[in-house]
């Protein structure tokens, strides 16, 4: 058991201002825009809101759901556990299935609470896009038409930066409804959608079965908020038994999440105000950043995802093996280290999401400066400074 790798590269990049040495953030996946002025309003007005809710959530939230019922906690990653924990509980024999490359909490949640798990694996070849034959061979390999399993499903996706298309998500349904399969969708990046990519998919158009996961941190630049929400859907019997045990654990473990911070989250999703211009700006900005770094690590002789929405993207240096062999590097976690702790560029080992390829890294497009969403401007500065010190090392093996 460790520290989450995502966590241990903030750790690396903190040091590393401690001891005034250059850094170059491709790490942990925040959001560098300010949040949204009136959901700080809004967290400003209520602040006084001192009482005990529950983990359904206050009536301001749940109306921004009307058919479905709600579990809300602190942030989405605790959510998610307590969701695989009460599937364990429901279904003793059921199976957590995992799309590799997955984020690094899923497969570690997993393991501490000890479920059963399976694994579809996708291609480097396809640039690790889900196809639905992945599915479908693991579902058939792991006979599930006869074992209760819930998928974990993540659009746009952490950490390729691929959005599932309408035509693919209607795919992936076609194998969910034929093998009754349960759907943790989570699409924390909703929002962040690129205007350049066309006809985004939404499972929820073709699966019923589908538990809807996200919160303020990805889309609304809020992830020191701490709030998260599961929607389930309330017409389906099965998925109302899962909330039920859901709702229970919740009620020990935290009772509720903080008061004042669900005024701030309603008014996030009411979409008004300052903020669809600001979703806009954010996604307009990522967009036009992301094609230049993926222009630039390609011009490297790299290969690495097309990011379509979030601000992620999986570079592979598999051309670079034989120069990282005589200079003692064999793994992406000796890859991402040395490049951390020798120049500052921090990054996130593919080993992370389960990437059994060597010299894979996960890069966050995310060291942007000066944001400024009035006036329409920001400085990414640091990133092409991060991509200038990566060539140079490349070109000096």
């Amino acid at each position: 058991m460790e520290v989450s790798r995502t966590i241990r590269a903030k750790k690396i990049k903190t040091e590393r201002i401690k001891n005034k040495l250059p850094v170059y953030n491709a790490g942990l996946g925040e959001n560098p825009c300010p949040v949204p002025p009136s959901i700080v309003e809004a967290l400003k007005e209520h602040v006084g809101k001192k009482s005990y809710s529950s983990a359904e959530g206050i009536p301001e939230l749940q109306k921004h759901f009307p058919s479905q019922t709600l579990i809300v906690g602190n942030g989405l990653k605790p959510l998610l556990m307590i969701v695989q924990l009460a599937f364990g509980r429901l279904y003793t024999d059921g199976i957590i299935v995992h799309i590799i490359p997955s984020w690094v909490s899923y497969m570690e949640q997993t393991s501490l609470l000890q479920l059963n798990t399976v694994q579809v694996e996708t291609k480097a070849s396809k640039l690790w896009r889900l196809e639905p034959n992945n599915l479908r061979e693991t579902f058939e390999k792991n006979n599930l038409k006869t074992k209760p399993h819930m998928i974990l499903l993540n659009s746009p996706n952490n950490p390729t930066g691929h959005v599932y298309t309408d035509m693919e998500m209607r795919a992936f349904g076609e194998v969910f409804n034929e093998y009754g399969t349960i759907v943790l969708y989570d699409n924390i990046y909703e929002h962040l959608v690129f205007p350049s990519f066309k006809n985004a998919g939404d499972i929820r158009d073709y699966v019923s079965n589908v538990i809807t996961a996200s919160s303020l941190s990805k889309n609304f630049a809020a992830g020191g908020f701490r709030l998260g929400w599961l929607a389930f859907p309330k017409a389906i019997h099965a998925m109302r038994n899962l909330w039920n045990v859901c709702l229970c654990l919740s009620s020990y473990i935290y009772t509720c999440p903080t008061t004042p911070i669900q005024y701030a989250g309603a008014h996030a999703l009411s979409l008004s105000g300052d903020i669809p211009a600001y979703l806009t700006f954010q996604k307009n900005m990522f967009d036009g950043i992301s094609k230049i770094v993926v222009h630039k690590l390609r011009a490297m002789g790299l290969r690495c995802t097309t990011t379509e929405g979030a601000y992620y993207t999986l570079v592979d240096f598999e051309k670079y093996t034989e120069k990282f062999q005589e200079h003692q590097i064999f793994t992406s976690d000796d890859l991402c280290f040395h490049l951390a702790e020798t120049m500052g560029l921090i990054t996130v080992s593919g080993d992370a999401f389960g990437i059994k390829n060597p010299y894979v890294l996960r890069y966050s497009i995310v060291d942007i400066k000066n944001i400024d969403v009035q006036q329409n401007s920001y400085n990414f500065l640091a990133i092409g400074n991060f991509m200038h010190k990566l060539e140079t090392w490349l070109q000096q093996l």
